[in-house]
């Protein structure tokens, strides 16, 4: 519950925001992540502006098998607070994806973020994955690993023009 000033009467009113146990745990760890000052970022990155047939998976970019991936890694707690923050944002208020959320389809990527706190051992993982990665929507799907947490979350569309300079952004780091 969040109580809200009535500007014209001067008064407290009580605004009721109803958001499903997913979410709740979500704001949990990424607010977790974002106050834990030992918290990194790796990401892999595959380029937007190749467009490819074939699925990309993380095992691909992480052994390099392609040689167009960036890497990156952040350290910087302003900068990875402020990315946990917007992709967790938009995760809220994306439509879920007619797609199945699963552990094989996970394992597609074009972009993959891995925050990790190791004094909390908590990690999220962040995966972009789409062929078409210059279209208008963004499968995301995240995953939480931790001493007591293991979850796979729903895959869900997001717009995928508010996250390019993000992406993008990333990109020019990792030149």
């Amino acid at each position: 519950m969040i109580e809200k000033k009535d500007a014209q009467h001067g008064q407290n009113e009580n605004i009721i925001f109803t958001e499903n146990q997913e979410d709740v745990d979500l704001d949990m760890i990424v607010n977790e992540l974002i106050n834990d000052k030992s918290t990194t970022l790796e990401a892999w990155l595959f380029p937007p502006e190749i467009l490819t047939e074939l699925p990309v998976t993380i095992d691909n970019m992480k052994n390099k098998d392609y040689s167009e991936v960036s890497y990156i890694k952040i350290n910087d707690s302003n900068k990875i607070g402020s990315l946990l923050n917007f992709l967790r944002d938009q995760y809220k208020i994306s439509s879920p994806s007619s797609v199945e959320s699963s552990e094989q389809d996970f394992l597609y990527s074009r972009a993959w973020l891995e925050f990790y706190s190791k004094s909390k051992n908590i990690r999220l993982i962040v995966n972009l994955n789409n062929l078409e990665w210059t279209s208008p929507n963004i499968l995301i799907q995240l995953k939480v690993y931790s001493e007591n947490i293991n979850y796979l979350y729903q895959i869900r569309e997001i717009d995928s023009y508010a996250l390019r300079p993000r992406i993008s952004e990333l990109e020019s780091k990792a030149k």
